[in-house]
């Protein structure tokens, strides 16, 4: 479905010098071919001076630039050069979506600069209540990315603090939290170390994030709660719970992390007040349950937690019948994938899953994944909250609608409740399509082309963008299939990380999106300029 990527923006000062003599006739020059010596300068981004030992990589060829960041390729005989440049700590593009991706030298016989970012800095101390820094303390780093996932948090480093209680990262310019883990014990202050989180955690669903660009120095210090421990007896109201069950507490500022058990039902935490939840996963059911307990000095008394089940949540699955079939598939589908479109969809081709909007953070509860039961049907095994309905691609199928009784989950969520059966969730599956087709217009700096096509209906799946180089021209065009329907295209010159089906989102490119109606079997044509963001 889509083109392969070919993203960067980035150039390089080279000096194209032909060597030997010139073909003198059309036949000898479409035989021949044309050695050149190439030889350019890596300059940094956002301050032009020269950077040394960077790799240079150009189609096959590689080389490291010299103390004066230069370079040099003789005997260059390539009729096309594709460019990327690596370096640690620096990155080819402005744009965390692109990375280190190649780049095209769109004109062989033009001087053009490389150019190539430093990563942004993030630094920070962590200090104890006294004040006194903590060392040998992990201090993580997570990077924040949309995909067809949607959001979600990707770890990208782990560091220790060193004797002054300092962290280092270097990074691309992106979105990213810092936090710190339950430490149960500290080599440092002998004490349990509280999870903290930069920037904290809200109640609200939305990210909590901060945004960083290329050269950018971020400094944010850490003080998170110490604090001596104490015994905490657990009472779970079910027998066969009293060994394996885990265990996870919540602070009263959010933050969520496991707590280790001694002999099954005994834990350690430091005074305060938290909500301890309790969870045990076997084969034929999963418990849960919660209290809140408050942790002194003196004897605290018992935590009872009465666990119940996971509400089971059925997954039906039913085919529109105005799919394609054996008998009219071959004027609507083509042959690759007739065979695919004919079978029946499984519901596990979907990455079906539902995302717990109330889980205050707890990893046991955030994305519920599809899972199949004894009697071969799928189903949902959920603890009571608030979900939303997501799903991925699924081949040649797609979901039309998905309903939990009268609750339209392709656009609102859903309340589960605890213990027992959940109404079941019916999906229905159609596999016509129509498709697009997007001519996108090339400005000589932009290097790759981003197309969005976006469903003006309600869709579970994340949308994924058609992606084309520069090819050299004015203009390339890309195409792929999609359900029959009204959409909105728009062409980037950066992968967005937003979701474009949220119209305040939309809008911040409203000035380059074109309108694209596609039918079934037919192929519906858009032509794109390059939209820029609105700056806000």
């Amino acid at each position: 479905m889509l083109v392969p990527a070919l993203a960067s923006a980035a150039g390089a000062q080279v000096q194209v010098t032909s060597l030997g003599s010139t073909a003198t006739s059309s036949s000898t020059s479409a035989t021949t071919p044309v050695s050149r010596l190439l030889r350019g300068q890596v300059i940094n981004a956002l301050d032009g001076g020269a950077v040394p030992r960077v790799l240079v990589q150009i189609n096959s060829r590689s080389v490291l630039t010299d103390y004066q960041g230069r370079f040099s390729f003789p005997d260059f005989t390539d009729t096309q050069a594709f460019v990327t440049l690596t370096k640690p700590n620096f990155s080819q593009s402005n744009s965390s979506s692109l990375g280190n991706a190649r780049q095209k030298i769109a004109n062989l016989d033009a001087s053009i600069d490389l150019k190539i970012y430093p990563n942004a800095t993030i630094t920070g101390t962590v200090t104890g209540r006294d004040g006194l820094p903590l060392s040998h303390v992990l201090v993580s780093l997570k990077h924040g990315v949309f995909d067809q996932n949607g959001w979600r948090w990707v770890p990208v480093h782990s560091i220790q603090t060193d004797l002054h209680g300092e962290y280092r990262f270097r990074q691309p310019s992106g979105r990213y939290q810092v936090a710190i883990g339950y430490v149960a014990r500290s080599n440092d202050i002998g004490e349990a170390i509280l999870p903290i989180q930069f920037p904290p955690s809200s109640s609200s669903n939305t990210l909590d994030y901060f945004e960083v660009e290329n050269g950018q120095e971020k400094h944010i210090d850490l003080r998170p709660r110490t604090g001596i421990v104490y015994p905490v007896q657990v009472k779970l109201d079910s027998q066969d719970a009293q060994r394996g069950a885990q265990f996870y507490a919540v602070t009263s500022g959010g933050e969520a992390f496991q707590v280790p058990a001694q002999g099954g039902t005994q834990i350690t935490l430091p005074t305060g007040t938290y909500t301890l939840h309790a969870r045990l996963e076997n084969r034929d059911s999963s418990l849960e349950g919660s209290t809140r307990v408050t942790v002194t000095a003196r004897q605290t008394d018992p935590a009872v937690i009465h666990l119940e089940p996971s509400a089971v949540v059925p997954v039906e699955l039913a085919i529109d019948p105005a799919s394609t079939t054996s008998t009219n598939s071959a004027n609507s589908i083509p042959s690759g994938l007739q065979a695919q479109a004919i079978q029946q969809p499984d519901p596990r081709q979907f990455n079906l899953r539902l995302h717990n909007l109330d889980s205050s953070g707890l990893p046991m509860a955030q994305d519920i994944a599809l899972r199949q039961n004894e009697e071969h049907g799928y189903e949902f095994r959920v603890p009571p909250g608030r979900y939303r309905l997501q799903a991925g691609g699924g081949g040649s199928w797609w979901i039309e609608s998905a309903t939990s009784g009268v609750t339209n989950l392709m656009s609102s969520d859903i309340a589960i409740s605890s213990g027992g059966s959940g109404m079941p969730i019916r999906i229905v599956a159609n596999n016509i399509q129509g498709m697009v087709s997007a001519t996108v217009k090339f400005a000589d700096d932009t290097a790759a082309a981003y197309v969005y096509v976006i469903p003006a209906n309600p869709s579970l799946a994340q949308i994924n963008p058609l992606v084309v180089a520069n090819p050299g021209q004015a203009t390339a065009t890309v195409s792929t299939r999609l359900p029959a329907g009204s959409y909105v295209a728009v062409a980037l010159d950066h992968r967005v990380e937003e979701d474009l089906r949220d119209p305040e989102v939309l809008s911040h490119f409203s000035t380059g999106t074109r309108p694209v109606e596609i039918s079934a079997s037919g192929t519906a044509n858009v032509e794109l300029d390059i939209a820029q963001e609105k700056k806000q």
